[in-house]
């Protein structure tokens, strides 16, 4: 019993002490996104710059990103060979907002759980038909449509410098409509792809601390 008081009595001034370190700085961090979904062809490659603002524990961040997704459909003929396909290439402006909770720390590590939510506007895109490796084909569209999704997340940072840290982070991406599945909505001639569901993606990222 004295052993389990002890212990939440520690706990207690663990938290107390941790939540006490006040810290209000501004920050700007520039950071390379990559996501994917194993089920499918779908790849995201992605930059980003972000301004952040810290209070204590949790940190605000509002920048932009341009995102650049490939795809492709593969298609048998009558007999079963796999002899025609086709290769989608989406770009996108994307304005994301983030919120940041920082539930471990010390001098030169922390930890801290994220969610995002992310405005996506499509404005390019071109498909390139191909025919035993022969590109016979491209069509391209000029876009104006914009979606949104959602990211859940944990990140790793590590102070190199007084005001400078690497950031490593791993999410999952959770989007309703996908850019691809969004041009498909839009344009008649090219096939159905369906970008909806989750992604698995990582980031990592330069940050200067503005303190």
């Amino acid at each position: 019993m004295k052993r389990i008081l002890l212990l939440s009595l520690f706990l207690f001034s663990f938290a107390i002490t941790s939540f006490a370190q006040k810290e209000n700085y501004f920050s700007l961090s520039a950071n390379f996104i990559t996501k994917t979904k194993f089920t499918n062809t779908i790849k995201n490659c992605e930059v980003s710059l972000l301004p952040s603002y810290t209070i204590n524990r949790f940190k605000i961040s509002l920048g932009l990103s341009y995102s650049y997704n490939s795809s492709y459909d593969i298609y048998s003929d009558k007999w079963g060979f796999s002899n025609k396909y086709n290769k989608y290439f989406v770009s996108c402006l994307n304005l994301p907002l983030s919120l940041h909770f920082t539930f471990y720390r010390n001098t030169r590590i922390s930890w801290d759980c994220f969610a995002s939510l992310i405005f996506t506007n499509l404005y390019s895109a071109y498909m390139n038909d191909y025919y035993h490796e022969l590109r016979y084909g491209t069509n391209k569209w000029h876009l104006s449509k914009t979606i949104f999704s959602e990211r859940l997340g944990v990140n790793l940072s590590i102070m190199a410098l007084d005001n400078l840290r690497f950031n490593l982070s791993s999410f999952i991406h959770i989007t309703n409509n996908g850019p691809l599945k969004a041009i498909s909505k839009k344009e008649t001639n090219i096939d159905y792809y369906n970008e909806d569901g989750l992604s698995l993606g990582l980031s990592f990222g330069v940050e200067y601390l503005f303190r």
